[in-house]
């Protein structure tokens, strides 16, 4: 497909209602992972978004189709909110100090997100729309350890 990947994908989020796709590849090491975004009405890419390193490990689309919320691999760790109809980022972070294998827009939310990893890593997190900020808020699972991976 034109506009789509060149390497293998690695992750991908429908939307609620169908509208869109993400998908997200891996890449050389050191290299950008692109995602691109489809619109499923036209089976078209309407964007491709490079900003992750190495691989995307996860994406989400919140429950509006307003944004989407991609995770990089464990060489790039990091968190990025996008506007889904510019294809603009709109915040990011580092996802935290150990590996983050998965992240979610909290139900019927576009303001809160949840990431969680490896070594009971897990956070809850904030969005503030008009700043472009990503607030992080560890969960606390006390003697409890896991790894999360989906």
């Amino acid at each position: 497909q034109e506009g789509g990947h060149d390497r293998e994908v690695s992750a991908m989020a429908l939307s609620k209602y169908g509208k869109y796709l993400a998908s997200g590849q891996h890449s050389y090491m050191g290299f950008k992972a692109p995602i691109v975004v489809w619109n499923m009405e036209t089976c078209e890419a309407v964007h491709k978004l490079k900003l992750h390193k190495g691989m995307v490990q996860d994406l989400s689309i919140s429950h509006d189709e307003k944004y989407l919320v991609s995770l990089g691999g464990c060489d790039d760790n990091t968190i990025v909110v996008w506007d889904i109809e510019t294809g603009e980022p709109l915040g990011g972070s580092s996802s935290a100090n150990q590996t983050t294998t998965t992240v979610n827009w909290l139900a019927g939310r576009n303001d809160m997100l949840i990431s969680a990893g490896k070594n009971a890593n897990a956070r809850i997190w904030t969005f503030d729309h008009a700043n472009r900020k990503l607030t992080p808020y560890p969960i606390s699972l006390g003697s409890m350890r896991r790894s999360f991976l989906c």
